[in-house]
C-alpha cells in the first residue's frame, strides 16, 4: 500500500469523526461563523453506484459531502463502509454531521444545501448538481451570492 493510499485511509478514518461528541450540542458546530457554504447531504440507503455517483459530483464541486449518522450505529461499520466505497470507487470521503441535518431540516437525501448569511435553499432529489446549483442561482433565497 503506498504512502498516498494510507493517507486517503486516515483522511477517511478522520473525516468521519469530526465532531460526533460534539453533535449533540448545536453551538459545538459553528455554523454562524460560517456565513455561506454549500453542503450536500446524503445516505448509506442510498444504492451504492449512485452514492458514489453523487459523492463524486460534489467532490468535482468542491462541495463536502454529509451523512446524519452512523451505519447500524456503529463507528467500525461505518469506517468500513466507507473506506470500502473509497477503495474501490477512489472517493474522498464523507463528513457525518446531524447538526446540518437538523440545521437545515433535512428530511430526505439526496439534498442540496447553500447557506448564505442566515437563509439557505435546499433542493431534495436525484438531479445533476450543476443543474441544482443553476436552480438555486435563479430561483434561490441565495441566488446572488457567489461560492
Amino acid at each position: 500500500m503506498s504512502c498516498g493510499d494510507e493517507m486517503k485511509k486516515l483522511f477517511v478514518l478522520l473525516s468521519l469523526i469530526p465532531l460526533l461528541a460534539l453533535a449533540e450540542d448545536e453551538r459545538a458546530i459553528p455554523l454562524d461563523m460560517n456565513a455561506n457554504e454549500y453542503g450536500y447531504f446524503v445516505s448509506f440507503s442510498i444504492p451504492e453506484k449512485e452514492l458514489v455517483f453523487l459523492i463524486e459530483e460534489a467532490e468535482r464541486h468542491q462541495i463536502p459531502v454529509y451523512l446524519n449518522g452512523l451505519v447500524h450505529d456503529d463507528m467500525q461499520a461505518t469506517v468500513k463502509a466507507m473506506l470500502y466505497l473509497v477503495n474501490k470507487y477512489n472517493i474522498n470521503g464523507v463528513l457525518i454531521d446531524p447538526v446540518r441535518f437538523s440545521y437545515y431540516q433535512i428530511s430526505a437525501v439526496p439534498a442540496l444545501v447553500k447557506k448564505c448569511g442566515h437563509q439557505f435553499d435546499v433542493i431534495y432529489g436525484d438531479i445533476n448538481l450543476k443543474q441544482g446549483l443553476s436552480m438555486i442561482e435563479r430561483e434561490g433565497d441565495c441566488k446572488n451570492e457567489r461560492k
